[in-house]
């Protein structure tokens, strides 16, 4: 499946939202703007191309217009058709992805007290996908009645409504991961967080999985964007940095408790994945700078 991915912060900001019903034989008109155009149809049949790709938009699918495209109805719609529909912007442009290579499992960076920005982040929409449209219906009819009335009481809630449209969407592309994919992936996980403190082995894996190593990996890569044994060293470090703000044991101890007994490759990998030391991480995490 197409995707679109945005990069966040910031979030995509709403413009204008609304809700048609076109009687038979009409069909949209032709047009370019600077904004995204997510169209949900409800019954009917959308028929639109945008820079020369024709899609078919049936009742239940949702449509995701990029801004700076022509796009027009290349065909009248058969019979009565009910879309909602809402414009947003965002900055920069998305990226075109394909849903089968996000790692949907990726680590991403938490940020410490010490950060002075937030995190970059993505979010993934459908470029043409089929919903469960009932999810979307009431959010929806809600965001055309408060954009016909809108007042200051409800100018967070308009805002807050399109973020959960865009999570559902998310959600249901991430939903569509090949299972046995997302099925391995998961055992996977499970498995290392139970084998966390002990040395990393391949073999066992194996044969705890019951499925050959160089698989597993590539299912659990393509799932979390990295390797089996990369997520094990993500797991000592976010026990390290618990451990490091709830007790004062010394490194050393710490490093015993994550399975990783050389302090001073504890103290490289902490930073290295991190980016300070644990020292500076606990000192921060109490306050004192």
């Amino acid at each position: 499946m197409k995707c679109l991915e945005l990069p966040i912060p910031a979030l995509p900001q709403l413009v204008m939202a609304g809700h048609t019903v076109w009687p038979p034989e009409t069909k949209h008109f032709e047009r370019r703007f600077d904004l995204y155009d997510v169209v949900f149809v409800k019954s009917g049949t959308l028929y639109m191309t945008e820079d020369g790709v024709p899609y078919e938009v049936r009742s239940g699918e949702v449509l995701v217009l990029e801004p700076g495209l022509m796009h027009y109805g290349h065909k009248a719609s058969g019979e009565q058709t009910e879309i909602f529909w809402f414009h947003f912007v965002h900055s920069p442009r998305a990226r075109v992805v394909d849903n089968r290579d996000i790692p949907w499992k990726t680590v991403l960076q938490q940020g410490t007290s010490l950060d002075v920005k937030p995190p970059s982040h993505v979010m993934i929409l459908p470029k043409h996908a089929q919903t469960d449209f009932k999810l979307y219906e009431s959010l929806l009819e809600r965001l055309v009645e408060l954009q016909q009335l809108l007042t200051l009481e409800h100018s967070l809630e308009i805002h807050l409504l399109t973020i959960q449209i865009f999570s559902l969407l998310q959600y249901s592309v991430c939903r569509q991961l090949a299972p046995q994919t997302r099925a391995i992936s998961e055992k996977a996980i499970d498995y290392l967080k139970l084998t966390m403190r002990e040395p990393f082995s391949a073999k066992h894996m194996e044969r705890e999985l019951h499925f050959d190593y160089d698989y597993i990996s590539r299912c659990f890569k393509k799932y979390t964007g990295m390797t089996p044994a990369k997520y094990v060293q993500h797991l000592r470090i976010e026990e390290a940095k618990a451990l490091l703000h709830r007790t004062d044991l010394p490194l050393a101890d710490i490093g015993e408790r994550i399975g990783i007994r050389d302090v001073n490759y504890f103290v490289r990998l902490f930073k290295e994945l991190t980016g300070t030391t644990p020292i500076r991480y606990r000192v921060s995490g109490r306050g004192y700078v």
